[in-house]
């Protein structure tokens, strides 16, 4: 995404509260500063800002800026580490792996997808499995980097206990998210980014705090009985699968292939970013790169892919839709209007934000302090 033109941050006119819109560049320079004077070395802060700034533009604040308080106090007390060193073996003509020796997981992600991509050119196929990582983000950001080069690409991560296994009453796998993007002619990559759990864990969090009631059917709380309360989710209760036994076979897959088959930790062992404060999370990851080129003609793969788009947006909506959306068109749409009016900042990830900024006299972008932004 390029930098958009800097300007003074703005007040939301559809927030009763303070929050405040902030540019992209503007955003990912603040993010930047916080990390270096956390003791963040500078290529891995603008890996880390840059890729937290992706989520927040397109709307994924839980994945985005909202991590990077959390993620820096993590560091100052030992259970992340910048710089990680980490090791990448190559283990045959496609695929690898990486241990990431507890650095962020947004390095490891990028690093991991990066080789599996010059596999892919190499051979057809790149495959880079990760352990010892913290939480990535949004798996989409690794797919689309794969897309965003004419490749196919695949993201997988285990994550926390948070689900429970269909017909169970406790949790025991993460949300373990999966993202598959492909590129398109003439647009964006399709990206689908979804978690198996029927919520994300972080937007269990963000209900919570913004004192807003969970959708029906989705949680248990620590009884074993359906909740739509936040706080009985987060105080020992549980996430239940997307759509029920589907969804808990595909956390199992990406289980798997993200904790077992990557040497990682495996539920229910992995920690939280959060709450476990004293340990590393050990989480893992698998990232997967598909040379289009190896298997059709690029063309002759747009063609088809276009033709099959276009086919599902011709479909009639029923009633109460509009139209067949694809895929991600609600995130590109939010990611356009955010490029140029500012990405909304919410009043609590502000206070957030700016106690840590105080923490390591770093000026914010909302605080009329041009040098936040240099």
């Amino acid at each position: 995404m390029a930098a958009m033109t800097s300007s003074a941050p703005q007040k939301t006119d559809s927030q009763q509260s303070q929050d405040v819109r902030v540019h992209f560049d503007q955003l990912v320079r603040f993010g930047r500063n916080l990390a270096v004077a956390a003791g963040v070395p500078l290529p891995e802060a603008e890996t880390l800002a840059e890729t937290l700034g992706w989520c927040d533009v397109r709307g994924q604040q839980t994945q985005g800026f909202y991590l990077l308080p959390i993620l820096l106090k993590r560091l100052r007390l030992g259970k992340l580490a910048s710089p990680a060193e980490m090791r990448w073996r190559k283990t045959a003509p496609s695929t690898g792996t990486v241990d990431a020796r507890h650095g962020f997981g947004q390095i490891a992600g990028r690093l991991a997808m990066d080789h599996a991509l010059r596999l892919a050119r190499e051979t057809g196929v790149g495959l880079v499995a990760v352990k010892n990582s913290s939480h990535f983000g949004a798996a989409g950001y690794y797919a689309a980097r794969a897309a965003e080069q004419g490749f196919i690409g695949f993201a997988y991560s285990n994550s926390m206990p948070k689900v429970a296994p269909h017909g169970g009453r406790h949790r025991l796998l993460g949300t373990n998210p999966f993202a598959f993007a492909c590129p398109r002619r003439n647009a964006p990559p399709l990206i689908i980014d979804l978690a198996t759990g029927a919520s994300a864990g972080s937007m269990v969090s963000h209900a919570r705090r913004m004192s807003l009631p969970l959708p029906a059917g989705i949680a248990l709380d620590s009884a074993g009985d359906p909740t739509s309360d936040p706080n009985e989710v987060d105080g020992g209760g549980c996430l239940l699968p997307a759509a029920g036994a589907k969804g808990y076979c595909l956390g199992l897959i990406v289980e798997i292939l993200s904790g077992v088959l990557t040497g990682a930790a495996v539920a229910p062992n992995v920690g939280s970013v959060f709450r476990d404060l004293d340990r590393q999370t050990r989480c893992g990851h698998l990232f997967v790169a598909l040379d289009v080129a190896r298997f059709l003609p690029p063309e002759q793969f747009a063609d088809r892919l276009e033709g099959l788009l276009m086919a599902l947006t011709a479909v009639a909506p029923r009633e109460g839709f509009t139209s067949v959306s694809l895929p991600g068109d609600a995130r590109l749409r939010c990611a356009a209007e955010q490029s140029t009016a500012g990405i909304v900042i919410p009043d609590y990830l502000i206070k957030s934000l700016t106690d840590t900024a105080r923490e390591l006299g770093v000026a914010t972008p909302w605080d009329g302090d041009s040098s936040a932004s240099s």
